[in-house]
Order: structure tokens, then C-alpha cells, then sequence
């Protein structure tokens, strides 16, 4: 029986979801010496989506029931490295958001997961695909509210509809508490530079989250042409996971960077699986081949790239591949990712372990570069009384990245009186406000700093923000402003 969204958000405020994830992981693995590994692409299905969108998807690809029909996977009867596990193994694991999954996530050393849907609801049309996005976001944060310590999430958006896609990205980041979001493929028969989608884009851009740019299935006149011809099974795999919707995910990742929309949406950011879909692999080639004077953009390709695009394995676990796309995107570039469950979990914690790179590096490419990226070491703030007797809650979200370079459009918010008014927003955008927040000695955030009514400057004001820790506060040591 779906939940309501009373019961969702409910869930929610009981179990701290949205700040608390990594706490128990946190310590236990601090406590034990041992690396913190967060896996930003691994899936799950829930019952009603899986039927809702089966028949849409085998109208556009027949050939995804051909997988497994002849030859049965045994990916994790090997223990070196993740490898692709039977059909009805994936199938099923994809519906368990509980206990079996964190058995396995123990099994194989993982900390924590960010979970994605495996189908996509976006591909029905209308209302019912609206609905269907809506039911399936809420299944999802009520699933990883149960578990929030090891569990985070990316919505899934209608995106043929942009003006339902931005009111559902908006309640999905700022009431239930999911990271970012992932497309599966196409939004639609059109790719993502198509200018329908932009109030998507620059709903993403304002709000600082990233877009998971995950592959789908090739248009069917592509496959046609490309893929058939062998057996089902080969035309199947080839079609899909062995190479087709890498190809077409790496098309729609090219197609984003030649259409400037990142020189528009400066906060705009990507996640690429698989190790960029191809993409790493050719950038000299892009920037060679279509220099800046024919593209009219700001900067070239490859720097594109590397400003706006984050990068994870997907579970291919191969050290000539890390270290090329190390080498072009640089580690802070670089995220953890296995793929489960179509993928097993078999040795990526060992080959991460084994990588001949400093300790600091492993740690970026393990969790770090999520954690910041996806803000997953958010701050939850208590209530903290000001001046007299009024208590103010502020909403800002901090993080030693963002704190420090805020601008744009990024907002700090607070609810107080202010000359008489309430709910006063400001931005933190100049050295000299940057330059009046410091940490103080009993663990509170302090900004000291002029706010603004209109164009009138205020009295100096203070504001408080209680901070309930989650893997201990940023170092000020790391922070110019201390």
C-alpha cells in the first residue's frame, strides 16, 4: 500500500534523513582504521514502477528481455572484481531497500549508498508519468528514512513535462532531502540540450545540486542500424551495457558541452558513470577537432569538462582507467561507484585499497568528493535564542566548500525580526562578509556581518546556528576566511 506524503514526511523527521547519513558508519569505521566507501550509482526498483513502466520500455526495446535468455551471468561466483550477475539476481536485489541490501553492503565493506531508480517513469507521458515520479520519490525517501545512516538518494523527474519536472525537483531537494538527481537516457525523443528542458537545467544550476547523466536505451532506429544482426543475446547485451547506451549517454554529455549551457549555468553540475561514457577518452580529440572559434564557447571542451563534470567507474574496476581519467579530470573530480546490483560488490573495496596513489587521494575518490559534492555531511540546526526571548531557526545549509565561496545566486537564509519584519534572506557574496564568519571555540557557527533591508544598511547582527555534528566540523585551518 503506497504511503501518503504525511507518512513520508513524517518518516522523515523521525529519522533525521538528510543529516545524519554516515553517523554510526562514520565512527565505527573511524574507530576500526578503515576507508569509508560511498557508492553514488547503485539502483533499486520498487513494485509499482516496475509495472507501470515495463510496457513502455518494451515497446521502445523489446530486445531488454533477450538479456539472460541463453547464457546466465556469473558475476558473483568471481571474487576479483565486480562483474555483471544474472538477470533474475539483479531483478531481484533491485526490490530490496532493506536488510538484504545492508547484508551485502556489510559483506563488502560499504559504507553508504546513493540510491537511484533502475527504471524510468519519465518515459510515460502526462499526468501518469507526473504521478507516477511523484509515488516513486516518496517510496524512495521513506525506504532511505529507515535507513538514513547508510542510505541517500537521487529523485527521478518527469521530464516531458519541464514545469512538473521543476516543482517536483524543488519538493524532492528541499522536503525530502535527496541529493541531486538522475536521468536514465533521453528526457524524451530529444536530448538534454534541447531548449524545452532548460527550466530543468537552470533549476539544478540554482539550486547547487548535480544531475546523474546515466545511460539508457539507444532510439530504436539506432539500434536497428547498429546493434542487430547477431544472436539475441549478443544483439541484446551489445545493444545495452556492452556498449549502446554508453555510446548514447556519452552523445547526450557532448551535446551538453557544445550547447554552452555550462557557461550559462556556472553551478551547474554532472555525473558521469562508466568513466565519463568515452567522453575522457576523446576530449583532446573534441577540442582539436571543434576548437573554440567554431563552438563560440568561453572555454574549451576539456576545460569544460573538468569545471562541470564529475566522473565514477560504475563498478569497472580497472587501474589504466583510473589513472588516465585521474591524469585529465584531476581525483577531486573522481567518485566511487559499483553498479549494484547489476553489478556484484566483489573485490571494489580492495581495488580501491590497492590503488598506488597517496592515502589522502584514496580518500577523495572513496567519499570525500561525495560528501562534499553532495553535501552529505550536512548540518541540522537547532533552534537558538538570539537576542531576548525569541528563538530563530535558520535554514542555511553549510559546507566548508560552499560556506567559503558563495556567490551567484546561492542564498544564506535565516527566519528572525528584522526591523520589524520576519523570514529576511541575504547573500554572503563579498570578502567582507566571508571575511566576518569564524567558528566559534564552543562549536557554533557565527556570521557577523551587515544585513540589508532594501537598500538600507542595519545594525551589526549575529546570528547563531547550533550545529548537531555529523563527522565533526570542517578543520578552519582549511578555511581562508579563519
Amino acid at each position: 500500500m503506497p504511503l501518503s506524503r504525511r507518512e513520508v514526511v513524517k518518516a522523515l523527521a523521525l529519522s533525521g534523513m538528510g543529516t545524519a547519513l554516515g553517523v554510526r558508519a562514520e565512527a565505527a569505521e573511524n574507530n576500526t582504521g578503515r576507508l569509508q566507501l560511498i557508492c553514488v550509482e547503485e539502483h533499486v526498483n520498487i513494485r509499482a514502477v516496475a509495472q507501470a513502466t515495463m510496457p513502455e520500455m518494451l515497446r521502445k526495446a523489446p530486445y531488454l528481455t533477450d538479456w539472460g535468455k541463453d547464457v546466465t551471468d556469473r558475476g558473483e561466483s568471481d571474487a576479483s572484481r565486480p562483474r555483471v550477475i544474472a538477470a533474475k539476481d539483479s531483478l531481484r536485489k533491485l526490490m530490496d531497500i532493506g536488510e538484504g541490501r545492508l547484508r551485502d553492503m556489510d559483506t563488502y565493506g560499504i559504507t553508504a549508498q546513493v540510491l537511484s531508480y533502475a527504471a524510468s517513469p519519465h518515459l510515460l507521458p502526462g499526468q501518469e508519468g507526473i504521478d507516477l515520479c511523484a509515488r516513486a520519490n516518496d517510496e524512495l525517501a521513506a525506504a532511505v528514512a529507515r535507513h538514513a545512516d547508510r542510505f541517500a538518494a537521487f529523485a527521478t523527474l518527469p521530464w516531458q513535462k519541464p514545469e512538473a519536472a521543476v516543482k517536483e525537483l524543488n519538493r524532492c531537494i528541499n522536503q525530502l532531502g535527496f541529493r541531486g538527481v538522475l536521468l536514465n537516457g533521453r528526457p524524451d525523443e530529444s536530448f538534454l540540450d534541447a531548449m524545452h528542458h532548460r527550466p530543468v537545467l537552470e533549476a539544478l544550476n540554482a539550486l547547487h545540486v548535480p544531475l546523474f547523466l546515466h545511460p539508457g536505451l539507444p532510439l530504436h532506429h539506432v539500434r536497428d542500424a547498429y546493434y542487430a544482426g547477431f544472436n539475441r543475446e549478443v544483439s541484446a547485451r551489445l545493444s545495452m551495457f556492452a556498449w549502446g547506451w554508453h555510446n548514447e549517454e556519452g552523445v547526450q554529455l557532448v551535446r551538453l558541452l557544445l550547447s554552452g549551457v555550462f557557461d550559462r549555468l556556472p553551478h551547474l553540475r554532472v555525473i558521469s558513470g562508466h568513466w565519463g561514457e568515452f567522453v575522457p577518452f576523446f576530449l583532446q580529440r573534441l577540442d582539436d577537432s571543434i576548437p573554440q572559434e567554431a563552438t563560440g564557447l568561453r572555454r574549451s571542451i576539456t576545460q569544460t569538462f573538468r569545471e562541470h563534470v564529475y566522473v565514477t567507474p560504475s563498478g569497472m574496476t580497472s587501474l589504466p582507467h583510473f589513472l588516465f581519467v585521474r591524469d585529465v579530470v584531476g581525483i577531486d573530480r573522481l567518485l566511487f561507484s559499483v553498479d549494484y546490483p547489476y553489478l556484484s560488490l566483489n573485490g571494489a573495496r580492495a581495488w580501491l585499497e590497492s590503488l598506488p596513489v597517496r592515502h589522502e587521494e584514496k580518500e577523495q575518490f572513496a567519499f570525500r568528493n561525495a560528501k562534499e559534492l553532495l553535501r552529505l555531511w550536512r548540518r541540522q540546526y537547532a533552534p537558538q535564542k538570539i537576542s531576548g526571548n525569541r528563538s530563530r531557526r535558520p535554514v542555511l545549509v553549510l559546507s566548508e566548500r560552499w560556506l567559503w565561496s558563495f556567490g551567484g545566486t546561492t542564498t544564506c537564509g535565516a527566519y528572525g525580526t528584522h526591523r520589524g519584519q520576519t523570514g529576511f534572506s541575504r547573500r554572503l557574496h563579498s570578502q567582507r562578509d566571508r571575511r566576518h564568519a569564524y567558528l566559534c571555540a564552543n562549536g557554533t557557527w557565527r556570521t557577523r556581518s551587515l544585513l540589508r533591508c532594501g537598500q538600507k544598511e542595519s545594525r551589526q547582527t549575529d546570528l547563531l546556528w547550533n550545529i548537531r555534528e555529523w563527522g565533526g566540523l570542517p578543520s578552519p585551518s582549511r578555511n581562508p576566511a579563519l
